[in-house]
C-alpha cells in the first residue's frame, strides 16, 4: 500500500497498547488512522460494525466521480470506526494531486441539482423495496431480500458521498470568498448568507410545533407529555382527545419517524421504532415560548440580508466581481442545502430502514430458535444472518459471548489516531466539516470554532444520546459530542449548542445556524470539562465557553 506521505513515527502503534488491542493485518500498522469520533462517538456491536463498512465502501464512489487515484480505507476495531487515506500514485505527483482536489469538487457544482433528483427517485426506490420486506417471505426469498437491502445500503452510501461533493465545495468557497471581501470576517458569517434553506428541516420544525400545538389543546394529554418518563402512544390514545392526537402523530411518523438519532449504530432506535423520545421532545416544547422559533427565525433572515448587503457595499462599483459573488451565492443558495438535506436521507433514513427490517427480521430468528431477543440479533454478523435464516441454528452462546466483549468495548476510550502517526502539519488547512483544534484559555475557558452567531448564558446539560433529552429545559445549552438532524427537537428548545467535534460546516453547526441558535463546535474537552447543571456563557462567534 502506499500513504500519501513518507511518515514519520512519533508513538509507537496500538498493536501492543493493552486498552485498545488490534489484530494489525500486513501494512496497516505503517498507515495513519483516525478515529471518526463524531459519527461513531462509542463502541458499536458487531452488526452495526458491519453497517459501518458499507457506509465505508461509499468514499470511492466519490472518487471515481471525479477521477482522482484517492482511497479512504475502513477498518473497525474494538467497535470504533478508523479511516486511513491514501493516494495511488507516485510520491512525486501527490501534492498535485492534493491541488487539483477542489477543481475536481467544483466540477460537481453545477451538476449536482441534477444528480441529486435523479439520487432521490433511486433512494425512494430502494427504502421503498426495503420496506417491503416483511421477514415472513420463505427462507430462501427472505435471505436473498435480506442481502439485496445491504447492497441496497451500500449504494445509498454511494450517492451520499457523491451527492455532498459539489455541496460543500460551493460553501467552502462561499466562506473564503465572503472573506475576502469583508475584512475580519469569521469562517461562519459568510455561511450565513444560505441559512434558513434547508426544507426538510424547516418542514419538520412545523410540523412539530402543530403536533406540539394540538398536544397543547388537549389538557389530558398535555399533563401526560409534561411527565417524566415519557408515556407511550398507547397511554396517549386512552386518553381524553388521545385517538385524534395519535392519529396526527402517526401522520408525522410517515414522514419523519426516520429521525431521532445520532449515529450509524443500528441498536439506535428512530422515532419510529420507539415514538417515547419524541413525545417527551413535545412535551419540553409546552414549556417553551412558541414565538421563540419565529424571532429566531427572523433573526437569521435579518442576519443574511445584513451579511448581503455588507458584500453589496463593498463590492459597489465593481459590477465583475459582484457578478462572479451572486452566481456562487445562486448555487450556494441552489444546493448548499445538501450539506444538511443528504444527512436526512440517507444517514437517517437509510440506518431507519435497515434497522427496522433487522427487527422484523430478528422476530423470525426469535421464533426459530437462533436467539432469544429480537435485541439479540445486533450481535450477529450480516453474513450469519442470511445463513441462519435459511438454516436455523442456536446461536445464543455466541450472542453472550459477544455481547460481553460489546460491553467492554463500550468502556474503552479509544486513541484519536492509531498506527504510524505523522507529527501535524502546522500549514495545512482548516477542514471546514471536522474544525480546528484549539488550545483551552488561560483563564480554564474553552474554545472552538464560533458556527452561528451569538451570545447566551444558561445551564449546561450534558447530553451523550436520547436518553438525556429529557434533562434538557428550553434555554439550557445543550453539550454533545456531536449532533445531526436527529436532535431537531432539541434545536428548537435550547438556548445554545456546544459540541466536541466538528467546524463551520458539520452537522451541528449547519443545523445550529437553521435554527438561529447560537452554537460553538469543536471544543474537543465540552463533554469531558463541562458539568451537567453548570452556568455557562457561549459566544457563537468567537468560539469561546466561559464558566459562570
Amino acid at each position: 500500500m502506499t500513504t500519501e506521505d513518507p511518515p514519520i513515527p512519533v508513538r509507537a502503534t496500538a498493536a501492543d497498547d493493552p486498552d485498545f488491542p488490534i489484530a494489525w493485518e500486513p501494512g496497516e500498522a505503517e498507515l495513519e488512522w483516525e478515529w471518526d469520533d463524531m459519527h461513531s462517538p462509542r463502541a458499536v456491536p458487531p452488526l452495526s460494525e458491519d453497517y459501518l463498512m458499507v457506509l465505508g465502501g461509499g468514499f470511492a464512489a466519490m472518487y471515481r466521480e471525479v477521477g482522482l487515484p484517492f482511497e479512504i480505507l475502513t477498518r473497525v476495531w474494538n467497535g470504533f470506526v478508523y479511516y486511513a487515506r491514501l493516494i495511488h500514485a507516485p510520491e512525486e505527483e501527490r501534492a498535485a494531486l492534493r491541488e487539483s482536489a477542489p477543481d475536481r469538487w467544483r466540477s460537481m457544482i453545477p451538476r449536482s441539482a441534477a444528480y441529486w433528483a435523479a439520487a432521490r427517485r433511486e433512494l425512494e426506490a430502494m427504502y421503498a423495496e426495503i420496506e417491503a420486506i416483511r421477514g415472513t417471505e420463505p427462507a430462501a426469498e427472505l435471505a436473498a431480500a435480506w442481502e439485496r437491502a445491504w447492497q441496497h445500503a451500500g449504494r445509498a452510501w454511494e450517492i451520499h458521498f457523491v451527492a455532498i461533493l459539489g455541496p460543500y465545495q460551493v460553501l467552502e468557497d462561499l466562506i473564503e470568498r465572503y472573506a475576502s471581501i469583508v475584512e475580519g470576517a469569521n469562517p461562519a458569517d459568510g455561511l450565513e448568507l444560505v441559512a434558513g434553506t434547508v426544507e426538510e428541516l424547516a418542514a419538520t420544525e412545523r410540523e412539530l410545533a402543530t403536533l406540539t400545538a394540538a398536544a397543547a389543546a388537549a389538557p389530558a394529554i398535555a399533563d401526560r407529555l409534561r411527565t417524566v418518563p415519557a408515556p407511550t402512544v398507547d397511554e396517549i390514545r386512552a386518553l381524553p382527545g388521545g385517538p385524534g392526537f395519535v392519529h396526527q402523530l402517526e401522520d408525522f411518523l410517515s414522514r419523519r419517524g426516520h429521525l431521532g438519532t445520532m449515529c450509524e449504530d443500528l441498536t439506535e432506535p428512530s422515532w419510529n421504532a420507539d415514538p417515547r423520545p419524541l413525545l417527551g421532545d413535545i412535551g419540553r416544547r409546552l414549556a417553551a415560548d412558541p414565538e421563540e422559533a419565529t424571532r429566531r427565525a427572523a433573526h437569521r433572515v435579518a442576519l443574511a440580508d445584513q451579511r448581503e448587503a455588507t458584500v453589496r457595499a463593498a463590492l459597489a462599483g465593481q459590477p465583475d466581481e459582484l457578478g462572479r459573488f451572486e452566481e456562487l451565492l445562486g448555487f450556494a443558495k441552489d444546493i448548499g442545502w445538501l450539506t444538511e438535506g443528504h444527512n436526512y436521507w440517507i444517514d437517517r433514513m437509510c440506518s431507519d430502514r435497515l434497522r427496522r427490517l433487522t427487527r422484523r427480521v430478528a422476530h423470525r430468528l426469535v421464533a426459530d430458535g437462533v436467539i432469544d431477543h429480537p435485541e439479540d440479533v445486533v450481535y450477529l454478523r450480516r453474513a450469519e444472518i442470511a445463513e441462519l435464516i435459511e438454516r436455523p441454528a442456536d446461536r445464543r452462546r455466541t450472542v453472550a459471548e459477544r455481547s460481553a466483549v460489546h460491553a467492554t468495548n463500550l468502556r474503552r476510550r479509544p486513541p484519536a489516531k492509531v498506527g504510524t502517526i505523522s507529527p501535524p502539519d502546522p500549514n495545512a488547512k482548516v477542514d471546514p466539516f471536522e474544525g480546528a483544534h484549539f488550545a483551552i484559555e488561560a483563564d480554564g475557558s474553552l474554545r472552538g470554532t464560533g458556527a452561528s452567531a451569538g451570545v447566551i448564558r444558561g445551564i449546561a446539560r450534558v447530553v451523550r444520546g436520547q436518553g438525556d433529552f429529557d434533562r434538557v429545559r428550553p434555554g439550557d445549552i445543550v453539550v454533545a459530542t456531536a449532533s445531526n438532524p436527529g436532535w431537531l427537537p432539541l434545536f428548537a428548545i435550547a438556548g445554545g449548542f456546544v459540541t466536541d467535534t466538528g467546524g463551520v460546516l458539520s452537522h451541528a453547526a449547519v443545523v445550529a445556524r437553521e435554527f438561529g441558535v447560537p452554537a460553538v463546535v469543536g471544543t474537543r474537552e465540552g463533554t469531558r470539562r463541562i458539568e451537567d447543571g453548570r452556568l455557562i456563557e457561549i459566544d457563537g462567534t468567537t468560539g469561546l465557553v466561559r464558566f459562570a
